[in-house]
């Protein structure tokens, strides 16, 4: 009798944990074939009210996409371009952008890929995107209110990732804010792998590959170091959860000078404007304002 009722524990925990593995590789599918969280009348108006008035555009991919974006034209010849995380859309930096847009800079949000109103229907965690902001790029030199060297990008969280792997490759980012991000796609699989761990992280390994994400590509520590000589800013949260901050530290000492950090204290990864407030908006804005100013205003000190 005893023995049937340890039997029947063992099998009721390993049916529990079949439950939890098999919910968590769904939601990991969700990851890589997202369902777009679209934009609203809602979203607009708000974007109405933070941008006071932006154009509504929408530019081509190397691979045939067509993404959306706002834009909202620049009074001083600088620009920014705005990059949202997995399972969002440009609507997530609005606060950040309506910032920089204050001292007179163009800010450009746009969906990437499988995301918000842009086409598509797998998202690689930063691999494929590089062809997004590749192209947000080239619709920005096409603006004839954009000095073409007087460019930046704002990246959050898997947006980092695009941003960093474009910034180290393509000169024509002169300016780089990197917020929420993780060393490497490697380190966030392990760090979310469940119970049992080595077994867990090998399969969401072997998922990513399968699915085409070159995982060990999407390595920020391994590159952030070549984005020097050129500014970089990274912001973080001491309540991190999702990307812990140890691992956002690790990564800003792999950067080279110059550099800077901009801590958040309390705020986890989602509540950046909520807890860091004006200070941080000021930060992000003044940062670009700085660095994409014109030479002869940055050499006089303003």
């Amino acid at each position: 009798m005893l023995l049937n009722i340890v039997f029947l524990g063992v099998g009721v925990a390993i049916a529990y944990r079949a439950v939890i593995l098999c919910r968590r590789f769904q939601a990991l599918n969700e990851g890589l074939y997202p369902q777009p969280l679209r934009i609203t009348d809602a979203d607009i108006q708000q974007a109405k009210r933070a941008l006071d008035s932006f154009e509504s555009v929408s530019f081509r991919t190397q691979d045939g996409l067509t993404l959306r974006a706002w834009y909202r034209p620049s009074l001083t010849g600088a620009a920014v371009i705005f990059l949202h995380g997995k399972s969002n859309n440009r609507h997530v930096l609005l606060e950040e952008a309506a910032a920089v847009a204050r001292q007179g800079l163009g800010v450009f949000l746009y969906d990437s890929r499988a995301s918000g109103d842009s086409d598509g229907q797998f998202h690689s965690w930063g691999y494929l995107e590089q062809l997004d902001l590749v192209a947000a790029l080239d619709y920005l030199m096409t603006r004839s209110d954009v000095d073409p060297d007087r460019v930046g990008v704002h990246g959050f969280s898997v947006g980092a990732n695009t941003a960093l792997l474009v910034g180290v490759k393509d000169d024509r980012i002169k300016a780089l804010v990197l917020s929420g991000a993780c060393p490497s796609l490697a380190h966030y699989l392990k760090h979310i792998s469940s119970r049992p761990r080595f077994l867990m992280e090998w399969l969401l390994l072997r998922k990513y590959h399968k699915a085409g994400v070159p995982v060990e590509q999407i390595d920020l520590t391994a590159c952030i170091a070549d984005f020097s000589p050129r500014p970089l800013l990274m912001v973080r949260g001491t309540g991190n959860i999702t990307v812990p901050v140890t691992l956002v530290q690790e990564l800003y000492e792999a950067a080279c000078q110059p550099k800077e950090l901009f801590v958040i204290k309390g705020a986890d990864h989602n509540d950046y404007v909520a807890v860091g407030g004006a200070p941080y908006l000021s930060k992000v804005a003044s940062f670009f304002e700085f660095h994409l100013s014109s030479p002869s205003i940055k050499d006089s000190g303003f």
